[in-house]
C-alpha cells in the first residue's frame, strides 16, 4: 500500500513539473525590420494555437467573454460556425470547422485574457521574452516596442504584439488563410 501511495505522488510530482515547464517558442529566425522591431518566424503552439482550445480560452478568462455565433456555408469546409468574442477592448473571431478552431483575427487589450504562454497585457518586456525562449540574445532587446511573430511559411497567421513604457499594451493576430478572407 505504502508502495502504490509513493507511486502516485511520484506521477503527481512529474505532472506538476512537466505542467510548470513554461511554453517556449522554437525561433527559426530573427529578423531586425527598424531599430523599434523584430520580426520572428515560429512554428510553436503561440503561432498555431495560442489561446488553446476555445474551452479552455472561455475558462483561462472566468468566462468574461459574450459569444456571437453565426452560421456560413463554405465551398471547401461546407458547414462553417464562425464565432465572435468580445469582452470590454478585446475580441477573438475563430472559425469553427468539424470540431476544430482556426483563428481569423483577435485584438486583445484586457489584462484578463492569457495566452497559451502566460502572456498577458501589463507584462514586462523581459517577462515577455523569458516566456516565448531560451534565447540568451532575445532577453537583452530592450530597445524593440513592435514583435512580429509569424509562421514559417508567413503566408497564414502574424501575430504582432505592442510594447508602450516597457509593457505588453497590445496584442493583433489575424490570418492571411484565403478559405475565410470574408468572414
Amino acid at each position: 500500500m505504502k508502495k502504490i501511495i509513493y507511486l502516485i505522488g511520484l506521477c503527481f510530482v512529474g505532472f506538476v513539473v512537466s505542467c510548470s515547464k513554461k511554453p517556449k517558442i522554437n525561433v527559426l529566425q530573427l529578423k531586425y525590420i527598424s531599430n523599434s522591431e523584430i520580426s520572428i518566424i515560429s512554428d510553436a503552439d503561440l503561432i498555431w494555437n495560442p489561446f488553446g482550445d476555445l474551452s479552455s480560452l472561455q475558462k483561462s478568462s472566468n468566462g468574461i467573454f459574450k459569444i456571437k455565433e453565426s452560421v456560413v456555408l463554405d465551398s471547401v469546409n461546407g458547414k462553417v460556425v464562425i464565432k465572435n468574442l468580445s469582452f470590454s477592448r478585446s475580441f477573438v473571431k475563430v472559425a469553427v470547422v468539424k470540431d476544430q478552431y482556426e483563428l481569423l483575427a483577435a485584438e486583445i487589450r484586457d489584462p484578463e485574457i492569457s495566452l497559451v504562454c502566460q502572456i498577458k497585457i501589463g507584462m514586462s518586456k523581459l517577462d515577455f521574452f523569458k516566456m516565448i525562449t531560451n534565447e540568451p540574445e532575445m532577453n537583452s532587446l530592450k530597445s524593440f516596442n513592435t514583435i512580429f511573430i509569424s509562421d514559417p511559411l508567413g503566408e497564414s497567421v502574424t501575430e504582432k504584439f505592442l510594447f508602450k513604457n516597457d509593457q505588453l499594451n497590445e496584442i493583433i493576430f489575424k490570418t492571411e488563410d484565403y478559405h475565410f478572407k470574408n468572414y
